[in-house]
């Protein structure tokens, strides 16, 4: 072999036999490209992909659960080879890609509360954005702890996490969500059927 091209650009030849040809490829524009491999008999081609670095523009959920277990889809470009997602210290499992890169599902590990930076690495560089691990919320009191039939109560919830509580029902209704902190929820009770409910 007197000459191989990757695109317009020319490898470097290495060792050689009859059977095997060793070469470092030239640099390229991510993509696919014609590889020609030329002696003084003529030439023969295959195809070569040059992969560049993720890029990522979105998350599916850009939070969760501190337990991790999270399918979360990564929206970008030169995904389809990526080998290792990581959130903080911990490594996400991959799942499938899309063939043209733009996708990649993983689920994502355990982590502490907390935002962590998510690094989605292939072989030819890495991307970052962010995660936040959400605390799952405790409460250590509710006051008042009874109210009328007709709801419309005020109550405070005491406990922790809660400045990112989504939802309080009581029974199978609805309260109505007011000013939060990480250790107080203000709430108004929806109405209800007299007894205890959780």
């Amino acid at each position: 072999v007197t000459a191989v091209t990757f695109g317009s650009g020319s490898a470097t030849l290495g060792t050689a036999t009859s059977t095997t040809l060793a070469l470092t490829t030239p640099s390229g524009t991510a993509g696919n490209v014609t590889v020609t491999v030329t002696n003084p008999g003529g030439s023969a081609t295959t195809s070569y992909r040059y992969e560049g670095a993720p890029t990522v523009s979105s998350l599916s959920s850009s939070s969760g659960p501190t337990a991790g277990g999270a399918s979360i889809t990564i929206t970008g470009t030169n995904l389809s080879t990526v080998t290792a997602v990581t959130f903080g210290s911990g490594s996400a499992t991959l799942g499938s890609a899309a063939s043209d890169g733009t996708t990649l599902v993983v689920t994502n590990p355990s982590g502490s509360a907390g935002a962590v930076p998510v690094t989605i690495t292939n072989p030819a560089g890495s991307a970052t954005t962010t995660y936040t691990y959400v605390a799952a919320p405790t409460i250590s009191s509710i006051s008042p702890a009874f109210g009328t039939t007709g709801g419309s109560t005020s109550v405070t919830l005491t406990g922790t996490d809660l400045d990112s509580v989504t939802a309080v029902t009581f029974g199978s209704s609805s309260a109505t969500l007011g000013t939060a902190t990480s250790t107080t929820l203000a709430l108004t009770t929806p109405s209800g059927t007299a007894g205890n409910v959780t």
